[in-house]
């Protein structure tokens, strides 16, 4: 893939939220439209606070965060939610739902947040969200009603309900099974296809060997990227 970055992270520290601790030092990495980048290393290294800190969720410790050419450390507050507005994320354990809301409601919300479009169209497209998760039938729950495998595919559909351009998501197979991991490498494929940049964070490589083009692994706080034909073991 070529192309002007939409993720660029220039000698970024990407710190613990909780106690401010550095768990990945010096990070030099871009994505540019249409890759499919799968980020592992073990459980504890630091996977999931660099994908929060790619994704400009959470401020780096040093260095500098582009995100579609703008430098967030300096950005105006209008900017920097314009960016935002441009990306889905999509977090682990459940993805962070709003347990007062049904399934339908979470998937709706941020057209009520961001949407220019008619109205009148949303519910043909939350209708349409809820049947490519195959989750009609438990659209009146409230998650708190569901597993966690199916939670995560509420939050996968909330991210998409208004077309992104950078999917990030955090550990999303786990507890999926076998049909689930199917779901997911074809709804992300679909994604990918369509020119959108998927960014995942993983402990496992192997389901994503029959879709992601880029790799990287973070180890002794370095993350490590591949060529873009390496596929680590």
């Amino acid at each position: 893939m070529s192309g002007d970055p939409l993720i660029e992270l220039i000698d970024v520290e990407v710190l613990d939220e909780a106690t401010g601790r550095p768990l990945v030092r010096g990070v030099n990495w871009r994505a540019v439209r249409g890759e499919f980048w799968v980020i592992g290393g073990a459980p504890g290294c630091g996977k999931s606070a660099w994908l929060a800190t790619a994704a400009g969720l959470n401020r780096p410790g040093r260095g500098t965060l582009r995100l579609f050419g703008n430098d967030l450390a300096i950005a105006s507050e209008r900017t920097q939610i314009a960016c935002r507005r441009r990306l889905g994320f999509v977090f682990a354990h459940g993805g962070r739902l709003f347990n007062q809301l049904t399934v339908a409601d979470n998937i709706a919300l941020p057209l009520l947040y961001h949407e220019d479009g008619a109205p009148a169209e949303w519910p043909a497209r939350v209708a349409a969200a809820l049947a490519r998760a195959e989750l009609t039938a438990v659209a009146h729950l409230k998650p708190s009603r569901l597993t966690a495998r199916l939670r995560q595919r509420v939050a996968l559909m909330r991210a998409l309900i208004i077309p992104t351009e950078v999917l990030l998501l955090d550990e999303p197979l786990v507890g999926a099974g076998r049909h689930g991991e199917e779901w997911w490498l074809d709804v992300l494929g679909e994604q990918q296809q369509t020119g959108v940049t998927v960014v995942v964070a993983t402990d496992d490589f192997r389901p994503w060997r029959a879709v992601a083009n880029r790799w990287a692994v973070i180890q002794g706080e370095q993350l490590l990227a591949s060529d873009p034909a390496g596929v680590p073991e």
